[in-house]
């Protein structure tokens, strides 16, 4: 499945002020560049695990209607659909048409309801979800419920990168015992 991301998160697992903490840095100079790092953190970490650690939103991209499942991201809700009509045009899909199973992570046609027709191109079909995997309840706080081991995780990648910044060396994360054992709880290994 086609995606692409359409927000970035407002808030990363670990904060300025905890990765500073970490690195023993108490100056403002940095601040920038540390918060950059704990972005590309976040984000080699998601790679690698395939996964989506907080709220962002994706667009996912189907050739067609059927039924589908929300991957690869676990999504925590469905903002809508839409879908190139047979005659060219975007049309927004009524939330009348589909139901939105979240703990299956699937979407399918409601009871009695069709799916329209789509034009016969590439991504005729596609959804705005909104994915992350440790999103809570609260719109607040999104990011007190991320494991320790997760934002340790982080925290070793800024700490890395921040001690090894402007250096041309050969430094292989993935060979790292430390950075393997913390993440093998969190690596999917879904058939896709």
């Amino acid at each position: 499945m086609l995606k692409s991301l359409i927000t970035k998160p407002t808030l990363e697992p670990v904060s300025l002020d905890e990765a500073k903490e970490h690195l023993i840095v108490e100056h403002v100079e940095d601040d920038y560049r540390i918060y950059q790092l704990i972005v590309a953190a976040r984000q080699h970490l998601e790679a690698r695990c395939d996964r989506v650690l907080v709220r962002q939103k994706w667009r996912l991209y189907m050739p067609g209607f059927s039924a589908f499942k929300l991957e690869p991201y676990k999504v925590q809700e469905v903002e809508q659909i839409q879908y190139t009509d047979i005659d060219g045009a975007t049309q927004t899909l009524s939330s009348s048409v589909y139901t939105v199973d979240i703990p299956a992570q699937e979407v399918y046609t409601a009871y009695n309801q069709v799916w329209p027709q789509a034009r016969n191109v590439d991504n005729a079909v596609w959804a705005d979800v909104w994915s992350g995997e440790y999103e809570l309840n609260s719109p607040i706080d999104v990011v007190s419920g991320i494991p320790e081991d997760i934002k340790s995780v982080i925290l070793f990648l800024v700490a890395d990168l921040y001690e090894n910044r402007g250096k041309s060396s050969e430094i292989n994360l993935y060979k790292n015992e430390t950075f393997d054992a913390l993440i093998q709880p969190h690596i999917q290994y879904a058939n896709r």
